[in-house]
């Protein structure tokens, strides 16, 4: 069978680092097992975690991995191959306490309808790779991913329908504020806007030709997309202008090489943001001002998530797990606390 890369990060900070995921054979369908014991050593790279409550999260990441935690991360369950899927998994997320789903490489998609006890893999609407996923409540939801692919659901992912982009670019990211109004981001730069609900989508313009790997927006009119070669831009009206934050007094270039993965902003004054060599940024005063965080770990970072103001997880390559419970002012290592499942 023939592999075909599905997209590259690439960071030019101290060193380069290339990640090339490929697209792999899905397995048939498969419930998992609690059969448990301790993992030698846990190193798999995560590339996405779900904060659902102060003491439940959950990360995916390669080769169909799903972790889980219910004690705020004093423990681990690893699930291998889940659903019999050995594909990369690359985002998750929950539409209600029951029912989530994950998805990754070769279009892989998983749902679990009892809290994430068991994963079983849905037949794949397409063979493209679906890196984001994010539910506005739920019985509405959206997926986005390789070469402008978007699918809509309505039902709580019973059926999912594919929206026109009008773009090829991979779409690496989403966010909805309801409903209606929702923004993916991509490769080249590019920005996509929908107000209907995804009946169609827009192309804006930020005028940056680099890649924007993520997408926070707090309102209607306030949000912002990261990415490569430390791009922060910021709008305030929706996305029709596009301010350029993390840049020299010239605004020619940003001030910073490091590769931004994972943003979430809180509201319209703090957020985060993670990416290379372990950066950790609080982004305060709406973005403008950005503060180092101390990570304890020059690992790739690649998403964070928080349940409210104070606790939050970032995951990340190695099967790197940080956790805070004070607004991010101090993050916390998990490791060897890892029970694995098949």
């Amino acid at each position: 069978m023939n592999e075909y890369a599905l997209f590259q990060l690439i960071h030019c900070n101290r060193r380069s680092y290339f990640f090339v995921f490929f697209f792999l054979p899905l397995c048939s369908l498969a419930q998992t097992t609690a059969n448990e014991q301790p993992p030698a050593q846990f190193t798999k790279t995560l590339y996405c975690v779900a904060a659902i409550d102060r003491q439940t999260a959950f990360a995916v990441g390669e080769q169909g991995i799903i972790l889980s935690t219910h004690n705020g991360g004093d423990r681990w369950d690893v699930l291998e191959h889940a659903g019999g899927v050995r594909s990369d998994l690359y985002s998750i997320r929950f539409a209600d306490s029951e029912t989530g789903f994950a998805v990754g490489s070769d279009g892989a998609m998983l749902k679990t309808s009892n809290g994430g006890r068991s994963w079983a893999k849905v037949k794949p609407m397409t063979s493209k790779a679906l890196v984001s996923i994010r539910f506005v409540n739920r019985r509405v939801g959206w997926v986005a991913g390789y070469d402008g692919t978007i699918f809509k659901t309505t039902n709580t992912g019973r059926t999912w329908l594919p929206e026109s982009t009008g773009t090829m670019k991979h779409l690496w990211s989403v966010s909805f504020t309801d409903a209606s109004t929702g923004w993916v981001t991509g490769s080249g730069g590019i920005v996509l806007k929908t107000t209907d609900g995804g009946g169609t989508w827009r192309t804006l313009e930020p005028r940056l030709q680099t890649f924007f790997y993520s997408t926070s927006f707090v309102s209607r009119s306030i949000g912002w997309v990261a990415g490569g070669y430390g791009a922060l831009l910021k709008t305030t009206d929706g996305g029709s202008t596009w301010e350029r934050q993390n840049t020299r007094a010239d605004l020619t270039i940003f001030q910073s090489s490091t590769f931004f993965y994972g943003t979430h902003f809180l509201d319209t004054a703090n957020g985060f943001l993670v990416g290379s060599d372990g950066t950790i940024l609080h982004a305060g005063d709406g973005g403008t001002v950005l503060t180092p965080q101390e990570s304890h770990t020059t690992e790739v970072l690649f998403s964070i998530d928080f349940v409210d103001p104070y606790h939050g997880w970032v995951v990340g390559a190695k099967g790197t797990i940080l956790v805070t419970s004070d607004g991010g002012k101090n993050w916390r290592i998990q490791r060897d606390h890892f029970t694995l499942r098949r």
